[in-house]
Order: structure tokens, then sequence, then C-alpha cells
């Protein structure tokens, strides 16, 4: 651990000097506009740092927290101690001892998500660090994170740290960061130094506040990456105290996956390839309608291909009505009109597959939410079926269906044997036809209702490669050879209204 000192900081100079907004001022015309037309980057070495320390009830650490802050070989242009609602005036008196380089804030949230956005708000720095007040910044912590801002979609710089107290651990974090791990899995730590215009772009900061089972700086970390922002690791480390009324991240992992990653706050994307089925379209759309996932968390992809002006007129008019915030129709012909409809035979088999391999490659471009149910306009799953699916979602799970059947009566769903490799052979799979119960793994199934990470369709360009039977099927055991599982919860059948048993 650093020998932590009291140094006085550095006196700051012109090229630290910014303006409210965190840019360096000047060449400004008279109503505020920019003179010129652009500009580079001022570099991270040259901005100013906050420190943000948060203190509820941490009052015997906060003076090693401070510390460790005005220990840093690169001193931070401000330092705001957040006071949430501590139950006596350690905090103050800390700052007190320290009023001309610290500035004291009392709040009376009782939550981190608040006193966090209380000390943006308290700053003006253009790169912040969020600092928990029974925590340590190692002393080049400020100077080496700088290093690490290479390019204009580096957001933050995060470390690995070093757990003491009652646990003594060293973490090992991967070099970067970006949405897709970080849907799998957190890896960055509240005192990263971030970007204050990634947060603002983010809106990190707005909307509810993060459900108490997910970590609040996850919840924030999250909201920027999906910006297409990305994190890097830097050399130095954050010192993480473990004492008894702290919770070790294995106990931030005791919830669910769907809890711990706020699933029920991501947005959805909901894909239907629609053929034209004027007689099943009033019940899609009721469906549509009736489903339960927040409308404004949702992105509607509907891709017509049915070559039917009357159907289109339908479609219009719904999605007039609607009350969908985002809802796209792709108009176009993969192939013959009706041949959805038509009796599967070998003759045309191969010729549906590679129309639906041209559905599906239109899809996968144009989906930008992070989740995607895949639903065909002929299969019908419970109205709630996007919560359901989202509950078995975990870290390794890359795709959760609801089971239906085939129009010869099997379910569409297929299991390898026992000891088959991840991904396996897809001429050793089965064609499982009993109905199974809770939720198990598969290796692979159609896409009549299926909730995916949007990552796996968009890594996948469909064809008809030699030797592989279907789109689908296809799609699966790539997904699983790349380390994905696969699951079905029984629970959710959807009605396929082609099914020779319904």
């Amino acid at each position: 651990m650093p020998i932590l000192k009291d140094v006085t900081p550095a006196r700051r100079t012109d090229t630290q000097a910014q303006s409210p907004g965190g840019a360096r001022t000047g060449g400004a015309g008279p109503e505020g506009a920019p003179t010129a037309c652009g500009g580079r980057p001022t570099p991270a070495t040259e901005l100013g740092v906050a420190v943000v320390i948060i203190c509820h009830n941490q009052g015997e650490w906060l003076a090693d927290a401070l510390g460790s802050v005005l220990a840093q070989t690169r001193m931070p242009a401000e330092i705001v101690i957040v006071d949430d609602a501590s139950d006596d005036a350690t905090a103050r008196e800390v700052a007190r001892q320290h009023a001309d380089r610290v500035r004291y804030l009392r709040i009376e949230a009782r939550h981190p998500w608040h006193a966090r956005a209380a000390g943006l708000r308290a700053t003006t720095s253009p790169l912040l660090i969020f600092l928990d007040a029974d925590d340590l910044l190692a002393e080049d912590c400020i100077a080496e994170g700088l290093k690490g801002f290479t390019d204009r979609n580096v957001a933050g710089v995060y470390s690995d740290f070093v757990r003491f107290g009652r646990l003594h651990r060293r973490s090992r974090f991967p070099a970067e960061a970006d949405a897709r791990l970080l849907r799998r899995e957190n890896v960055i730590h509240s005192a990263t130094i971030v970007r204050r215009d990634a947060l603002d772009v983010a809106g990190a900061f707005e909307g509810p506040v993060p459900d108490t089972k997910q970590p609040e700086d996850y919840f924030v970390w999250l909201k920027v990456a999906d910006q297409g922002f990305r994190f890097v690791r830097q050399s130095s480390l954050l010192f993480y105290r473990a004492h008894i009324d702290r919770p070790s991240r294995s106990d931030l992992r005791t919830g669910s996956y769907y809890e711990r990653h706020g699933l029920a706050r991501q947005r959805v994307a909901i894909g239907i390839p629609v053929a034209g089925r004027r007689h099943l379209w009033p019940r899609l759309s009721r469906w549509l309608a009736d489903q339960t996932w927040p409308h404004n968390q949702l992105q509607l992809i509907l891709l017509d291909t049915s070559d039917d002006a009357a159907f289109r007129r339908d479609v219009r008019q719904w999605m007039a009505a609607c009350d969908y915030g985002d809802v796209r129709v792709i108009t176009f012909q993969p192939d013959e009109p009706g041949l959805a409809d038509q009796p599967r035979t070998s003759a045309n088999a191969r010729q549906v597959d590679r129309a639906m391999c041209r559905i599906y490659n239109r899809l996968r471009t144009a989906v930008d939410s992070p989740w995607l149910l895949v639903l065909e306009d002929d299969v019908f799953p419970p109205v709630d079926v996007v919560p359901r699916l989202m509950r078995s979602m975990d870290k390794h799970v890359g795709t959760v269906s609801a089971p239906y059947l085939s129009r010869q009566g099997d379910y569409v769903l297929w299991s390898a044997p026992a000891g088959t490799a991840p991904g396996g052979q897809f001429a050793t799979c089965g064609r499982i036809r009993e109905r199974g119960r809770g939720v198990e793994a598969i290796t692979a199934a159609g896409f009549g209702c299926v909730l995916m990470r949007t990552e796996l369709i968009r890594g996948h360009v469909f064809s008809q490669h030699p030797g592989e039977s279907w789109f689908d099927p296809a799609f699966y055991v790539a997904a699983g050879e790349a380390g994905w599982q696969h699951r079905v919860d029984w629970s959710c059948e959807a009605e396929h209204a082609v099914s020779l048993r319904f």
C-alpha cells in the first residue's frame, strides 16, 4: 500500500483552466458560439480531474481516502466530499480541516447513485473519479490513468484493485471492456477515471434509480458503453477496503443475473418477418399491443416480404395507432411471393432456406438494441414471454427459446447426445418430441420465438454453407462453438398456427 502523505496541491496552469462545460475557453463569438469550424480534442493529460468522495457513515476511513487523493503525483483540480446522510459530523470535520483544498456537500439521498450525481453537478472538470470513502487510490492512479485516454472512443480508464481489510485479493481484469463484455460481467469498479461528456451523452445520471440488487456503478458504466464507448485498464491500482458493513463482489453476485444486470431496464428489439398473412395479422397486432415488456423500451422491426398492397395498408394503419416509439418496416422481396405458405418439399426446401438467410441478414444489420426477440408471424407466445425468457439468461447463455410445435407435430428443438462438445455436430442431434419441464439446455432451435443477445446475430452471416442443413440450426451451432449456451423455457410454450397438433 502506498505511504499516504499530506502535500500541497500543485497550482493549476493555464492549460488546465476549464469552462463549466469542460472544454478550454476561448474562440467564441458574441453569443457563445465557437468561431472555428472544428478543432482537435484536448489531450487528457492537460485536462482537469475532479475527485468526488462519497461518504455515508464511513468517517473512520475518510481521512485515509482523502489522504490518498492529496498524495497523487498528478493533483486533481477539484476535490468534493459528498456526505450522504451520515449520522455523525466526521465528514464535515475532515472537510473543514482541508477547507483550502476540499469542498463539502451534504445531501440526504441515502443512495450512492444520487450521491455521485450530486458530485457530478457540483464539479466542472472534464474528467471525474468517484471514490468511496473506504477506498484508497495508489499515488500514481491519476497520472497513469490519464495515459489511457488514447482516442475519443475511450470513455473511462479503470484499474485492477487490491482488496485489503478482512479479505485479501488482487483482481485480474481484462485490458479493455465494451458493452458486449459488460453485458456478461462487470469488470469496472466505481473509482474509474471517466469523461464528463461521456456521462452526459449517455444520460448516465438521468432517468430511474438503479435497482437495489444492481450495483449502481455498473448501471452507469453500461449506459456509457451502450453509446459505443469503451473502457481501458491502466497500470495503477485501487485499494478496496473489505469490512463487515460492505458487501464483497461475491455478495453482489447473490441475486439472479436478471437482477444484478438490471435486465428489466434493457432495450429489446422484436424482429418479425411478415409474409402477408392477412388472416393472422389481427392476432399478431393484438399480441404486439398486449405484450408486457415496456413499449418505450422496445424497437419493433417488421420485415415485410408480402408484396401485398392491402396487407401493407393494414400494417401502416396499425403503426399509426400503436404506442411503440420505434417501429421500422423493411419492405423487400427475398424470393417469389407466397413461398412461406407453400407445402415444404425437397424441391423447394433450399429455396425457402435461402430466402430466410436473406431475411435475417437484413434483420441483423437493422437491430440497434442489445437484446432481440425473433418471432415468426404465425407463432404466438404468452404476452409476457420477453421478461420470462430474459429471466433465464445468464453470463454464458446466448439464447433462450420458447418451444413451439412444427408442422409435423414435433418441437422445433434439437438436443445433442450427452458428452457432445460445445457446438457439437448437428448431424448427431435429434429433434425433441416430448414436452419437457422448467428450463433446459438445448443444442439448437428454430427461429419461431427466441430471445438472443444481439451480438450473436450481428456476428453471424446467414448463408448456405456446404454441409449445413438449415439456416437456424447452423446459427446455434456456430454460437455454441464460440462458447455460448442455449436454453428453452418450457413454461413459455407458444402456439404455432400451422402445427398439426393445434
